[in-house]
């Protein structure tokens, strides 16, 4: 991106708190959104839509040029930030000291027409006043596979809150059974083959833990998120490589890296892991002690066979 698109999305940024007397600051979060809702209003013809690429991940769907311009009003004092005082929303942005630098070499046009746009992305598609767990919803019910939806938004959360000790309302119990049924929204391309198989041990591992802990004794809670945070980390890695504009392309091979050394990252976490669990249970239930003879002795086994192969 060049300096002068550059200044020219921040421009529209500075106009997003123009536009509304009530925002007085933003989200991360609220930002990306708002430039998403901004890009899918515009024509094709509009040179500012080519200034706004997107691919999707973790939180959903992202711009590393919008990143760039946030980046940029930082650094300029257009923006200033705070940490926000919602866990986990991240920084709050608002206007800083310093005036934007109008755009020049960009259509005019083109930016009084993104202007105009914008106002009405926020009136009409993106409500920067709803609460952080809403905004997530609306989100991922564009998603395009329904795994991201289903274990987002129904497992992770579950076991965010049971990492932090606080009440699971359905049990361990279901949350197994909440985990087992992601099994069957897992995406048919083929090309989540890979991570299908190493979500399906995950699965099974799962299981084996939750059956072994209760609402009280929650040891190794913080492991378990750690290992199902990284699972859908290697999910977005992904589902990245396939839902993005073309401008991503020339990244494809750096992101495929990436893919490959967190799924042997996790692939590893898992085995330690499960090694974890019987060293931790096998000492106060001896019948929780896993067989090399046992269905699941054999599935381990076979499991490290492979890893080790590798």
């Amino acid at each position: 991106m060049t300096p002068e698109e550059r200044d020219t999305l921040l421009e529209l940024l500075s106009h997003v708190f123009e536009s509304d007397d009530d925002i007085d600051g933003l989200v991360y979060l609220d930002i990306q959104k708002i430039f998403y809702h901004l890009r899918e209003r515009l024509d094709d013809e509009n040179t500012i839509k080519e200034l706004l690429p997107y691919y999707w991940y973790i939180d959903g769907v992202v711009s590393d040029t919008v990143q760039e311009t946030v980046n940029h009003g930082l650094d300029t004092g257009v923006l200033q930030s705070e940490p926000t005082a919602s866990t986990g929303t991240g920084e709050w942005y608002e206007p800083g000291q310093e005036e934007v630098t109008p755009a020049e070499g960009i259509n005019e046009d083109d930016i009084a027409t993104a202007k105009r746009e914008i106002k009405l992305a926020i009136e009409e598609d993106y409500d920067v006043f709803r609460s952080h767990e809403d905004k997530i919803q609306d989100v991922y019910g564009e998603a395009p596979y329904d795994f991201q939806r289903y274990f987002k938004l129904n497992i992770l959360f579950a076991i965010k809150q049971f990492s932090s000790d606080r009440p699971l309302y359905l049990g361990t119990d279901n949350l197994a059974s909440e985990i087992s049924t992601a099994e069957a929204y897992l995406p048919l391309d083929p090309e989540f083959d890979e991570f299908n198989t190493l979500f399906s041990r995950y699965v099974n591992t799962a299981k084996r833990y939750l059956s072994a802990v209760g609402e009280q004794n929650r040891i190794l809670a913080d492991r378990f998120k750690q290992l199902s945070d990284g699972v859908w980390r290697l999910y977005c890695q992904q589902l990245r490589l396939l839902e993005h504009d073309p401008y991503y392309d020339a990244k494809r091979e750096e992101w495929e890296e990436e893919y490959q050394r967190t799924r042997q990252f996790v692939a590893n976490d898992l085995i330690e892991f499960r090694q974890a669990i019987y060293d931790e249970f096998e000492e106060t239930n001896e019948t929780n002690r896993v067989s090399e003879e046992s269905s699941w002795g054999k599935i381990a086994a076979k499991y490290l066979d492979e890893q080790s192969s590798d």
